[in-house]
């Protein structure tokens, strides 16, 4: 998406999500601020981080990160999606 990202991990301790994920951020925007040749805050404060509660709930949040590139009417090449085969 060309103004936010969207995952779907697990597998960790909700605290040590919370660290990761801020890792996430400062790793990423410190390599898209060097890309852009500009400084200071990339990220949003915030994220939006609801608990997946059950397989129906995953399948929930997995087909809304598919649509979004679609609901925000982007072309191919215009956003990366990536998933993992099960």
């Amino acid at each position: 998406m060309p103004n936010h990202v969207h995952l779907l991990v697990g597998g960790m301790p909700r605290n040590a999500m919370l660290r990761q994920v801020e890792s996430w951020k400062k790793w990423s925007a410190m390599k898209i601020n060097q890309s852009l040749g500009r400084s200071g805050r990339f990220w949003q404060d915030e994220s939006f981080d609801p608990l997946v509660r059950n397989e129906a709930s995953f399948g929930m949040f997995r087909r809304y990160i598919a649509d979004n590139p679609v609901r925000a009417r982007l072309r191919k090449g215009e956003f990366v999606a990536w998933r993992r085969e099960e």
